[in-house]
Order: structure tokens, then sequence, then C-alpha cells
């Protein structure tokens, strides 16, 4: 015997997840997704691009520029790593970070520094695009990227810092290694805390 479904009902498989599942913004046309995973993709190439500038300063002999971008590296693991679990926590596919290949060579400490200015104003950009969708749609990525739009503040404020700081020592390498150290662990010589104690 055949029962007609009722009018206006679902199956199981038609049901659509729960807003705070969905792989979309509220209203289901969002590319949330996307720019989550283009930015879990540029977090770990950040990642990449930090690490191959570590290397190439420690066999420059610049030990502590070495170090400081070694421990950056680290932190830009993090961040792809938060946006990752963002991702699996609304139970969204996550591609494996795309490897783009990043320099392995770079001119001078000058070129390091500016490359990776550069590199952080493009975070911002990326991150500001994320936001702004985030928040036309009402989507919950919005917490997300907030912590993050506001955290690249300090991300460019350390390596303008870090230029200025390069620029201060004019071109003698020993004493830019003895100060490098200081401006990630103290703060000393960041620009932009001027009044701060």
């Amino acid at each position: 015997m055949k029962f007609n479904k009722p009018s206006g009902s679902k199956s199981v498989s038609e049901k659509q997840p729960s807003a705070s599942m969905s792989e979309y913004g509220s209203d289901g046309k969002s590319n949330i997704k996307d720019l989550l995973q283009k930015q879990v993709c540029h977090e770990f190439d950040n990642e990449r691009l930090y690490f191959a500038m570590a290397l190439w300063a420690d066999y420059k002999g610049y030990t502590q520029l070495a170090k400081f971008y070694n421990e950056h590296k680290q932190e830009e693991r993090k961040h792809g790593m938060d946006f990752v679990n963002h991702m699996l926590a609304r139970h969204m596919k996550v591609m494996p970070p795309c490897e783009h290949k990043q320099p392995e060579n770079f001119e001078d400490i000058d070129d390091v520094i500016k490359q990776s200015i550069k590199r952080e104003i493009e975070t911002t950009k990326m991150i500001g695009e994320l936001y702004a969708e985030a928040l036309k749609t009402n989507d919950m990525a919005l917490t997300i990227a907030s912590k993050y739009l506001s955290e690249q503040h300090e991300e460019e404020q350390l390596f303008v810092s870090l230029y200025s700081l390069w620029k201060k020592c004019n071109g003698n390498i020993i004493d830019f290694e003895m100060e490098v150290g200081q401006l990630k662990e103290t703060g000393k010589y960041k620009i932009g805390n001027f009044g701060v104690h």
C-alpha cells in the first residue's frame, strides 16, 4: 500500500542543517567557507615564508634574526590551526593547505623585512574581507575575523618596528643582532607605544 507524503513535509535527507552548523552564512549564499579556506592556506604560506627567512638568516650568521623569524613562523602555524578548527567545529570540510612556493633566497636584511611587511599587509586585507562578509551575512566567523583583525595591527606594528630598528642600526649587523631579540620579548623599540609604561 502506498502512502502519500504529507504536503509541506521534508524527508530526513532534505532537511537543512541548523544555521549554527551550516557551511554558509545566514542567507545560505555566503562565500564564508571559501574565504575561511583561503585564509587557512594563507596562514600556512606565511609559516613557510617565515621559516625560509629564518633559514636564510641562520645561514648568513644572523642568529638572533633567525630566532625571531623561527618564533614568528610558529605563531603563523597557530593562526592557521585556529582557522582550521573554526571550520571543523562548524562541520565544514577543510582542504589541506596548498603549498605555494616561497622564496628561498633574499638580497639582504632590508629585503627580508620589507617582504615581511608586505605579507602582513596582505594578511590584514584578507582578514578584512572575511570580516566584512561575516558582518554582512551575520555569520559566526565574525568572532575569529574580529580577533585576528585586531591582532594584525600588532603584527604590522612588529615588522614596521623591526624595519625601523634596522634603519637605526644603519647597517651595523652586530648592533642589530644585539637588539632584535628585545623587540619581541620586551617591546623595546616597538613603535606606536608612546606614553605606554
